[in-house]
């Protein structure tokens, strides 16, 4: 067993979902908006988007997947399974929340690297600071 560490907004649509998302969303014409949707639909040579609607055909001529979290907002897919922070020197839940910023710290030396977990993995969940929450899995897959 492992604790990872993950930042959310939600972290119940998180952990329903069972996917990362590069951005999300309130609405579809804001998640246009977002840095990785502008590069796509500059790279795809397509107007900007005015309606929801519009956003989402354009997003997906773009080659974007676009999909609806639980939680209602819209996120562009990157991965299924769900990305967090692991550092195997770092193992105690009191631990984690002396040292969050370690934990964070995903620089070269610092133990930290980045995971995938899915939700049937996991085990318990405590928020250890404001949207940062601190997960302990069975196993988690796709060290970078």
């Amino acid at each position: 067993m492992y604790w990872v560490v993950r930042v959310s907004y939600n972290i119940s649509a998180d952990l329903e979902a069972g996917y990362t998302c590069f951005e999300t969303a309130e609405t579809p014409l804001a998640l246009a908006r977002t840095m990785v949707a502008q590069l796509a639909l500059e790279a795809a040579e397509l107007d900007q988007p005015e309606t929801d609607e519009e956003a989402l055909d354009l997003m997906e001529r773009a080659g974007l997947d676009v999909r609806r979290r639980p939680d209602g907002r819209w996120g562009i897919f990157d991965h299924d399974g769900l990305s967090a922070w692991f550092n195997p020197e770092i193992q105690a839940l009191d631990a984690i929340r002396q040292r969050l910023d370690d934990v964070l710290a995903d620089t070269p030396g610092s133990g930290t690297r980045e995971i995938v977990f899915y939700p049937d993995d996991v085990m318990e969940v405590h928020e250890v600071a404001d949207g940062v929450y601190a997960i302990r899995v069975k196993d988690f897959w796709g060290v970078f």
